[in-house]
């Protein structure tokens, strides 16, 4: 049985379940001598071994790969390869779309992908939307259009932006704005909330790139705005002049 991608998931009839290795091996331990039935999934494929016992020679099954996409993951910053992320195929409707509201959760678990090489094997037929995330990173759909049986596509190579650990200068009308509340806003709602240093520096972490609108209101009442592009950077620092809102 040939692996993809760690996708060659085992579970007997008794609940246990292992993971095939580079090989394509499995195995099981402390098994009681009673009849079981192997199953093997790859996508939408599936085999299955009936009447298993322990101590046996080796129980083979096959799985045929009729459908596939694949491509490779890459640090858009840097051209590196990422080597661990996580990919699910799935439909949506309408145009696939991120926001800095769409999280990756770094205690998440996340495969190993050699080379940033991926591969989803026998995904279901329909209208197909490929979601990449890793930690660290901003997540990224790519749309893989409707699948027919039979396809192979290779092409779906995808750039994932980082995020950054965001430093910018507040200042209006040539002066520092220190120790002000700030906001920043995308689409209209609140995705981050600061307030600048005795310096008039903000500091925000973890930042995915997009553009914001910065909000600080002083302590007269009077509101001042500016708009920010937040990079793919690890890093960045950036010089914000704001204006009354209007």
């Amino acid at each position: 049985m040939r692996r993809f991608d760690d996708t060659g998931q085992l579970r007997p009839l008794g609940g246990n379940r292992v993971v095939t290795d580079a090989a394509g091996r499995f195995g099981f331990s402390r098994l009681a001598d009673l009849e079981y039935t192997i199953a093997a999934k790859l996508g939408e494929a599936e085999a299955r071994q009936e009447g298993a016992r322990i101590n046996q020679p080796d129980f083979t099954l096959q799985l045929e790969v009729t459908t596939s996409v694949s491509g490779l993951v890459r640090d858009a910053e840097t051209g590196r390869a990422i080597e661990y992320f996580s990919v699910r195929v799935m439909t949506m409707g309408g145009e696939p779309q991120v926001t800095p509201f769409d999280r990756v959760a770094r205690d998440g678990v996340f495969e190993h992908h050699p080379g940033g090489a991926w591969l989803a094997a026998n995904p279901p037929l329909q209208d197909t939307v490929v979601r990449i995330s890793a930690p660290g990173y901003a997540p990224l759909l790519l749309a893989a259009g409707e699948l027919r049986a039979g396809d192979h596509r290779r092409d779906l190579d995808a750039a994932l932006q980082p995020l950054c650990n965001l430093t910018f200068e507040l200042a209006h009308e040539g002066r520092k704005l220190d120790l002000e509340p700030v906001v920043l806003l995308f689409d209209a709602r609140l995705a981050f909330a600061a307030s600048s240093d005795e310096l008039g520096r903000v500091r925000i972490p973890d930042v995915p790139p997009a553009v914001y609108k910065v909000k600080v209101q002083l302590a007269d009442g009077t509101v001042l705005e500016g708009s920010l592009a937040v990079p793919a950077r690890r890093e960045t620092t950036l010089t914000l002049e704001l204006s009354a809102a209007g």
